[in-house]
């Protein structure tokens, strides 16, 4: 190209595309570092603070939500074959 504004024109042009294409890749960088944390934070927060150790709470909502779970199962599997 030898027009010099249209040389300005294509390279914002480019920078305006890259800047797309990254700008939702900055949180992936800021969380993954620590996501392990914070994941067996959550758990622990749960299974010892608010459910505590007692089994019953996990086997009543295994057994009430039995459908649910049974169900995406089956569409995750039919959607695999």
């Amino acid at each position: 190209m030898e027009d010099f504004y249209e040389i300005v024109y294509v390279v914002f042009d480019d920078l305006l595309l890259i800047t797309n294409m990254l700008r939702m890749t900055y949180p992936i960088a800021f969380h993954c570092w620590n996501s392990g944390e914070v994941a067996y934070a959550h758990f622990e927060e749960i299974i010892v603070f608010q459910n505590g150790y007692n089994p019953k709470s996990y086997l009543m909502n295994t057994v009430y939500n039995f459908g649910h779970m049974f169900d995406s199962l089956r569409e995750i599997y039919f959607f695999i074959v």
